[in-house]
This record gives C-alpha cells, sequence and structure tokens, in this order.
C-alpha cells in the first residue's frame, strides 16, 4: 500500500513539527498527529508581517498531481485577493508555501489543509505587535484665552510598521498646567484603539490657561490575565499665544 504523509508548518519550521500519515493514493484515512508547532517563531496581529505555511507530502510515492487546499479562521492568503482560502500545489515537489496576512487580532488561528477528501489542522499563535511609540497630535497646536477643550489625536505605532493589535490601550493625563491646581479632564481618559490603532481624547481645561503638558501611553497585554504587559508614552506640552 502507498502512504501519503502531509505536514503543515509555520513560520520557522521543522520537517518533524506536524504530521499526518494517510493511505493514498485515494486518502482515506484520517489518523492525525499534531505537534506544539514552532516554539522560536512569533508571529504578530499585526495585519501587514506574513505567517509562511509550508504544506509537504513525505511519501516516496505520490500522485502525479496533487493540490492542497488551505483555509485559515482569520486573514487571507497573499495572492489570493484577500480570500481565507487557497490552493497550493505539490506536483513541483514535496513541499509548497503559502504566506498568510494576519489580522490584528492576537490570539490563535486555526490553518485546515484539506487533500483528497482528508483535512488536518493547523493552530498558530498570533502575539500582540511590539509597541514602538505614539504620535500625537492636538487641535489646535496653540492655546488662545478662549480655549477651552483640545481635541488629541494618538496612534499607537509599533515596530513591524503594521497596525497595533486590537485590545491595546491607549492612556491620557495631564502632567503640569498653568495656572497651577487649574481644573482638567480627559474625556475618555482610557480607550482600545481603533481599526488604525489610533483614537481621540478631548482635554476640557477652562478660560486662560497659559500652557498644559499631557502625556498619552499605550499599553498592550502579553497575556491573558494582563500579568506582563508592553507599554511606550509621550509627553507634549502645549502654550498659549504670546
Amino acid at each position: 500500500m502507498k502512504y501519503l504523509v502531509l505536514a503543515v508548518l509555520a513560520g520557522c519550521y521543522a520537517d518533524s513539527d506536524l504530521e499526518t500519515t494517510v493511505s493514498g493514493p485515494e486518502i482515506t484515512s484520517n489518523a492525525i498527529e499534531v505537534d506544539s508547532g514552532c516554539p522560536d517563531c512569533f508571529p504578530v496581529a499585526d495585519g501587514v508581517t506574513p505567517v509562511e505555511m509550508r504544506v509537504c507530502t513525505k511519501a516516496d510515492h505520490r500522485p502525479a498531481s496533487l493540490d492542497v487546499t488551505l483555509k485559515t479562521s482569520a486573514g487571507s492568503w497573499v495572492g489570493a485577493g484577500g480570500m481565507a482560502t487557497t490552493t497550493v500545489s505539490l506536483a513541483g515537489g514535496p513541499c509548497a508555501t503559502a504566506s498568510l496576512i494576519p489580522n490584528t487580532t492576537p490570539g490563535t488561528v486555526l490553518i485546515q489543509a484539506t487533500v483528497g477528501g482528508l483535512s488536518i489542522t493547523k493552530a498558530v499563535m498570533l502575539n500582540p505587535a511590539t509597541l514602538a511609540f505614539v504620535a500625537m497630535n492636538p487641535i489646535p497646536a496653540t492655546l488662545t484665552k478662549t480655549t477651552t477643550s483640545v481635541v488629541v489625536t494618538a496612534k499607537a505605532n509599533v515596530t513591524t510598521g503594521g497596525t497595533a493589535s486590537l485590545g491595546t490601550k491607549l492612556f491620557a493625563d495631564v502632567n503640569a498646567i498653568d495656572p497651577v491646581g487649574t481644573a482638567y479632564e480627559f474625556r475618555p481618559s482610557v480607550q482600545l484603539v481603533d481599526a488604525t490603532g489610533g483614537g481621540a481624547f478631548t482635554l476640557v481645561i477652562p478660560p486662560n490657561v497659559n500652557a498644559v503638558a499631557y502625556t498619552v501611553h499605550a499599553s498592550v497585554c502579553l497575556d491573558s490575565t494582563c500579568s506582563t504587559t508592553e507599554e511606550t508614552a509621550a509627553v507634549q506640552t502645549i502654550f498659549a499665544t504670546p
């Protein structure tokens, strides 16, 4: 009897990472073995950084033409027009690759590989994108004696150049205000980033403020309990016109 071994491996892979042995070429068995995947790889949920998936057959005798359909539970495939499903051919050799473009939601993504009616599933963990810095833009950029509110737009930027992962939070607070003791309020003071990785705060102040220094910092949980977080912050001061 001929045998077909199908492996689906993510990122920096090893040939023994994931295998399923099925009888072929008609492929009727559904015996599946799945290991922990690629412990040295850290795919990130930033919307841009590809996660390479490799599909392999490890049989001395396999069909001359063999296609594998890959389906992802989140994100899309490079070259698939934004679709969650793509097909790769194994006719040219024992392995083929496809690149997954993740979305911005950290957590488990399931990759299903189907060949000859048999499907196996590979779980890929997407980590939160690493924070780099916070960019801020106040409107108005300078105060007048009658200014009573400032809209501060902020964006959490990440090291990959992609988008901050969903679940990233932005916090706003005032560091100093002149005259000292002047009342103020940020509305809101905390918010989750939107789909662009940003958010907007409104700083409410009374008239005749000479200067105000404020901070917006971003924070993202690195685990489900938020016992480990990553943060970055930016400080900005705006002054009244002379």
